[in-house]
This record gives structure tokens, sequence and C-alpha cells, in this order.
């Protein structure tokens, strides 16, 4: 994917600067618009926004702490399993950031 396609593929980048962040957050944000909410993991999110797998761990990592996004804990006997994520949809914060991006995208 071309730099200026990833660009633009963002909308709150477009807004608010373009940071590793704003990225995964839109991510999240895009996920919860989806008939089924998934569970994502770090990999896709870097994957898909263009960013190292460090920095967006660094960064859901960071969300985890705030309470913006769930940890789905999976069950295995490796050292360091993959995260599965999503947005905590019972955080203030997060109901918002839903509504200002489904107005954004004219949803609402």
């Amino acid at each position: 994917m071309s730099r200026n396609k990833t660009k633009n593929q963002f909308k709150l980048t477009q807004i608010f600067g373009d940071t590793v962040r704003i990225k995964v957050m839109e991510i999240l944000l895009e996920n919860y618009l989806k008939d089924q909410i998934a569970w994502l993991n770090i990999s896709k999110i870097a994957k898909k926004a263009e960013i190292s797998t460090s920095s967006s761990k660094r960064i859901v990592d960071q969300l985890i702490k705030e309470t913006i996004i769930h940890l789905n804990p999976i069950e295995t006997h490796a050292k360091n399993p993959e995260k599965e994520i999503r947005l905590n949809i019972d955080n203030k914060v997060v109901q918002e950031l839903l509504f200002f991006y489904r107005k954004l995208k004219g949803l609402i």
C-alpha cells in the first residue's frame, strides 16, 4: 500500500496528526463499526497501520492501562502469547470517541 493511500485511509490523522496512537485508535474504532466486532491482535493492527509491531504493542499497552481497550485473555502455555484486544465500550471516553467517529464518517 502506498504512503498516500495510507494517509487517505485514516480520517483522524488528517485532523489530529499522523501518530501511531491515532492510527491504532482509528483501526479500533473502525472495527467497532463492523457488524461483527472482532478481537484484533497487535500484528494485524501494525500491518494495517503500516507501523512496527513494537510501536503497536507500546500503544496497546498504554491503552490497556487507560482502560480504553479490553484485553481478551488467551489460555496458552506460550511465554509471550499474542494479545487480542478491542475497544472497551463501557468507557465513557470510548463512547464519546465512537459518537465523534460516526459523525466524522457521516453515519449519524
